[in-house]
């Protein structure tokens, strides 16, 4: 394939204008070796006339579907990911970045859902020591404490400690360049 997407668009047009120019350049030519010079530069005119909305549309067609990408990333980049369904894929560059954009938005939005879930988990296991503890600190202050209060209260303290160095440990593991815990 010789051109693709907005290169295709841009030697359609190309193409299109250098017939149009060619064709205008042959009639000036003639005109102005028959004596016509007013004639010319009318029909100067009307080329130019001609090939200026030409351009117009050229520079419309090729811009607005990077418009539409810019404006549906920047609804991207300020966390909307909801909009990665206004991507629209489709031949040429374009379509390639609307396609990447869509995976990326996709794969924020799936470890952003992952992360909630793991927050989740995170805080369920953190309030089982903790509401270990607390029980063991009221039957100490009513004096029902069994007689290895502290030792227990020890063992609860160390589990928490344990859960809070996995969790560092994971996040530095899963973290690129995070410097890993000797």
């Amino acid at each position: 394939m010789l051109a693709r997407g907005i290169h295709r668009t841009v030697v359609g047009f190309l193409c299109v204008a250098l017939v149009l120019g060619g064709v205008g350049g042959a009639v000036v030519h003639a005109s102005l070796t028959a004596g016509a010079g007013k004639g010319a530069l009318c029909l100067g005119l009307a080329l130019f006339a001609a090939i200026w909305p030409l351009a117009w549309m050229a520079t419309i067609r090729i811009a607005w579907p990077l418009r539409e990408l810019a404006a549906v990333a920047e609804q991207l980049r300020s966390g909307r990911l909801s909009s990665r369904e206004d991507l629209q894929g489709g031949p040429g560059e374009v379509g390639q970045v609307s396609l990447a954009l869509g995976g990326l938005a996709d794969r924020v939005a799936r470890q952003l859902r992952d992360q909630r879930s793991l927050m989740a988990a995170v805080s369920h296991e953190l309030r089982s020591p903790l509401g270990r503890a607390r029980v063991l600190i009221e039957m100490g202050r009513e004096g029902s404490a069994p007689p290895t209060l502290h030792d227990d209260l020890q063992a609860e303290i160390d589990a928490l400690d344990h859960l809070g160095g996995d969790l560092l440990a994971a996040a530095r593991s899963s973290w690129p360049g995070c410097p890993r815990r000797r």
